[in-house]
Order: structure tokens, then sequence, then C-alpha cells
């Protein structure tokens, strides 16, 4: 098993602002907003855990986890 980081949304703080959405915030583009709520949503599956997006939310809506991986 190795490591592996991957954002989180704290729902009860996101305010749906945006400033994590533009590419240069997230290079991977896993960050959208959740449809029909007021919450962003992130795709674990395209997340690469760089913590771009941590560094702009104004709300410290975003977080880091680590999560194990298991390969073969």
């Amino acid at each position: 098993m190795l490591p592996s980081v991957k954002a989180r949304v704290n729902l009860d703080i996101c305010r749906n602002d945006h400033r994590c959405l533009p590419r240069m915030h997230c290079p991977a583009a896993a960050i959208s907003p959740a449809e029909g709520k007021i919450f962003m949503k992130i795709d674990e599956e395209k997340c690469i855990g760089c913590g771009k997006c941590i560094k702009v939310c104004k709300n410290n809506a975003l977080f880091l986890v680590r999560q194990e991986v298991k390969f073969g």
C-alpha cells in the first residue's frame, strides 16, 4: 500500500465562490460546482492532491486527506 493525498470539501463552509475553479488553481480540472447545490465537488479520480485549490479558498473549505492505495 502506498499513501495518496486527495482534496475534500467541507460542505458546511463552502460558499461556491468559484475561486478554486480556474485551471491555474486546479491543474487536473477536478473541481466543479455541484449541480443544484451551493457547494463545489471534487472528482477523486481526477484530483492529483497538489493542494493548489486549498491555497485560494478564502473560506478554508478545502483540505487534503491521506488515503492508502493498494497496488497489485
